[in-house]
């Protein structure tokens, strides 16, 4: 079994190194993963509602469990 592998060399210059990748992708689909990188979808971290969190998923990150916000007419 022979395995091939590509290597590719890109320039430590960005500009020389983002025309070598649309070169080899397209501009559009360069343009359309930027856009998802900086408006969301990759790498974004979901919030989480403690209000619906079990009290065993709370304990398993570190908060006691039963922790709920405290009311809003408390704090007046």
């Amino acid at each position: 079994m022979t395995t091939q592998t590509q290597t590719h060399s890109i320039s430590a210059d960005p500009g020389v190194a983002i025309a070598q990748i649309i070169g080899q992708h397209g501009a559009w689909r360069v343009l359309r993963a930027a856009a998802l990188a900086l408006f969301g979808g990759v790498g974004r971290v979901p919030r989480y509602d403690i209000e619906r969190m079990s009290d065993h998923l709370l304990r398993d990150i570190g908060l006691p469990p039963g922790l709920r916000p405290p009311d809003d007419r408390t704090l007046l």
